[in-house]
């Protein structure tokens, strides 16, 4: 619950902070001998302070270890002493500088609301808005839920020491490293239809998942299909990882759920046309509603259900041609609506195609979303395994596990297959 009493909270944070400073550096004792003495023997004061400027302008002198072992963790007197929080501002020089005197009243936190956020690459809110949340519902609750998620996501996706190309292999396949707006930018840009004398092939996009990685592994087709694609994005919080077996960071998150709104508005601004082809019937008509009642004044080209035989493949083509669609989403399922696109490219007069899996059922509301804190957590498949354990129990109860055993232990991430 909220707790509405704007002068208790910051005292049962500074008694919550302390506590657990306090606790954490009893454990971490043997260590910080060690460092001392390694300190002492190497003729060195134990511990430096480094200014710091967090995003609101203001600077902090973090204690840090000289020499030893975890460094940063001497950053924790400045929670002890009051100087720092566990959760509070943002204090990544990378989040740029804003300038709200009426944040101020919060401390600057080793956890941020937009620190975890951009660990597992979720595109949510706006480091800005994420401190107004943050103010807005300052709680006890809101605190441990956020100290939780700092020390899960600082575990698993921690970003120190990695780097960050614009486009890598993982397992064979291509992944470009985009933002979400790149992402947009490049699909809105090569949305104009391929009309004239000189027939183009459409520009190719594909989600990269662990689930279209597993089935490329061993299949050579599908994986060359994937990276004859225009653009290939990383989807979920399983390439991630993988990334991180190479010691690669991805700058997003970018699933087409997330995709979708940005695209749509951008679309709207630019008065380009979709054409939806997938799912089970009544599901692309369904979601089309929905797309058009988020975003006023998009153009829905045109909609086609995915259950069809081969014979029907030249009408659908055909549909899609006369629709003069600027975009066409495919959800056929991995790999057939891979193959599809790619073996219908030549013939596809439309700018972009993007093959997106499941989407339309999540654009429908046939199947809700994950809450925010799975997907702050990079969890959002387990809600997805909960919602149809049947379905996706090969999926992610066998696939997960194969596809982290391939990267972190068998080391095969970076392998040409």
């Amino acid at each position: 619950m909220h707790n509405t009493d704007s002068t208790l909270q910051p005292k049962l944070e500074r008694l919550l902070d302390l506590s657990l400073a306090c606790v954490t550096m009893l454990l971490l004792s043997p260590l910080w001998l060690i460092n001392v003495l390694l300190a002492v023997w190497q003729h060195k004061a134990p511990l430096v302070k480094i200014v710091q400027q967090d995003v609101l302008c203001r600077d902090h002198g973090l204690y840090r270890w000289q020499v030893g072992f975890l460094p940063t963790s001497a950053a924790l007197l400045n929670v002890a002493n009051g100087s720092l929080s566990f959760v509070g501002v943002s204090l990544n020089g990378g989040f740029g500088s804003i300038h709200r005197a009426d944040l101020h009243n919060l401390k600057a936190g080793l956890y941020s609301i937009a620190e975890i956020q951009h660990r597992v690459g979720l595109i949510g809110l706006t480091v800005e808005q994420s401190m107004a949340h943050h103010q807005a519902q300052r709680s006890t609750s809101l605190y441990l839920k956020y100290l939780l998620k700092g020390l899960f996501s600082s575990l698993l996706y921690r970003t120190a020491h990695l780097r960050a190309p614009s486009s890598f292999k993982l397992f064979g396949i291509r992944i470009d490293n985009l933002r979400m707006a790149q992402a947009v930018d490049l699909i809105c840009a090569d949305a104009a239809p391929r009309v004239g004398p000189v027939r183009r092939p459409c520009n190719v996009v594909n989600f990269i998942n662990v689930n279209s990685i597993n089935l490329a592994y061993r299949n050579r087709s599908f994986r060359h299909t994937l990276n004859r694609a225009n653009c290939t994005l990383a989807d979920g919080s399983g390439v991630r990882l993988g990334a991180r077996s190479m010691q690669v960071q991805l700058k997003d998150n970018i699933n087409g759920t997330d995709l979708m709104p940005i695209l749509c508005a951008q679309m709207v601004a630019q008065k380009r046309s979709l054409y939806l082809f997938g799912s089970a019937p009544g599901v692309a008509l369904k979601a089309a509603v929905a797309l058009q009642a988020n975003h006023p004044g998009l153009i829905i080209a045109g909609v086609q259900h995915g259950h069809l035989t081969d014979l029907d493949n030249d009408q659908i083509v055909e549909a899609i041609n006369a629709a003069q669609a600027d975009v066409l989403l495919v959800a056929l399922g991995s790999p057939i609506q891979e193959d599809w696109v790619m073996a219908n490219r030549l013939r596809l007069k439309v700018g972009t195609a993007i093959a997106v899996g499941g989407l339309f059922d999540f654009l429908s509301g046939n199947i809700p979303r994950a809450p925010l804190w799975m997907r702050e957590l990079g969890l959002e498949w387990v809600f997805r395994l909960i919602q149809e354990p049947r379905v996706k129990f090969t999926r992610y109860v066998i696939g997960n596990p194969l596809f982290l055993w391939r990267a972190f232990v068998l080391k095969k991430s970076q392998a040409d297959l």
